[in-house]
């Protein structure tokens, strides 16, 4: 059984990437995935929410509250994440700022990181110095 949370850009709009990528991460030695925990954002966490609810895995929603918290609502929420989940595997799709202080909680959390997939030529690479670190796969 796995638990994941997800993170990626809001700006990204690969969704059949991310269902094929969470389908064989479901069916491998390391799945089923049991609970998806996500950020709320468009982009990936819709992509991945859509695809948890079309098989049966448990979707879990963690939103920022940018009201209350203005532009610390983000690393708030993804912390949040992290402390709430800490048994998950964060999986990361490309993405920019958000993304990579998700992995930075991660990695200060001892998760295991997978990421999928590579930089858009208008995004910087977040994993840079990082990749040892973790899984790319």
């Amino acid at each position: 059984m796995l638990n994941v949370i997800v993170t990626g850009g809001r700006d990204y709009d690969d969704g059949p990437f991310v269902s094929e990528t969470l389908s064989k991460l479901h069916a491998s030695r390391s799945g089923p995935i049991t609970r998806l925990v996500n950020g709320g954002a468009r982009g990936v966490d819709t992509f991945a929410k859509d695809w948890a609810i079309a098989n049966g895995v448990q979707v879990v929603t963690v939103k920022a509250d940018w009201d209350r918290f203005g532009k610390g609502a983000g690393p708030i929420r993804n912390r949040e994440m992290a402390f709430g989940y800490p048994d998950s595997t964060l999986v990361a799709f490309p993405g920019n700022s958000g993304t990579k202080d998700m992995i930075q909680v991660a990695l200060d959390h001892g998760m295991m990181i997978l990421q999928y997939g590579e930089p858009a030529n208008n995004e910087p690479d977040l994993f840079g110095g990082l990749r040892s670190s973790f899984a790319h796969v």
